[in-house]
């Protein structure tokens, strides 16, 4: 509730001292196994957004690891652990292995949202930041030290993946 507070609290996700951060986002096509993405990203400002790149040409390490929840008829509902948090990681690794996140419109697969869009009226991204979890902190955030804060899927997404199984 302080400027102190807010401003560590920044430092602690722009040095990415943050123990964890999961999402859960469904994606296009199926996931055969867990996997993980090691691909550097760098902000390509004529295309607007983040592209796989070398380090040499100014990119940056991104690290993103995913398990598979549940497969359905042609989308996979994916855990991601984030170990770098780079801007549209998630979104840019997913788009480089051909699995994009079902309503992303900047990375995403046209045909597969439009889908989506008719089949359950969604319009957004299908991507959800799920848990949280610190390390061991320092004042003023002590309190937080080794905790984890959960989030539960919006309904809506719930009702998508209720829908999807009775798919299979």
């Amino acid at each position: 509730k302080t400027h102190d507070t807010l401003a560590y609290l920044f430092e602690l996700f722009k040095n990415h001292e943050l123990v964890g951060k999961h999402y859960v986002t469904l994606v296009n096509g199926i996931v055969e196994s867990d996997g993980e993405v090691n691909a550097p990203l760098r902000k390509n400002f004529d295309l607007k957004k983040v592209v796989v790149a070398k380090l040499k040409d100014g990119a940056k390490e991104a690290r993103t690891i995913y398990h598979v929840i549940e497969r359905y008829k042609d989308t996979t509902l994916l855990d991601i652990t984030l170990v770098t948090g780079r801007t549209h990681q998630i979104r840019a690794h997913m788009s480089y292995i051909r699995h994009h996140v079902i309503g992303d419109s900047k990375y995403g697969d046209f045909q597969a949202n439009k889908r989506f869009e008719k089949d359950f009226n969604f319009k957004n991204q299908f991507l959800h930041a799920s848990e949280i979890h610190f390390g061991d902190l320092k004042a003023p955030l002590k309190n937080l030290s080794k905790k984890c804060f959960k989030a539960p899927l919006l309904d809506e997404y719930v009702k998508i993946i209720e829908a999807l199984r009775d798919e299979k």
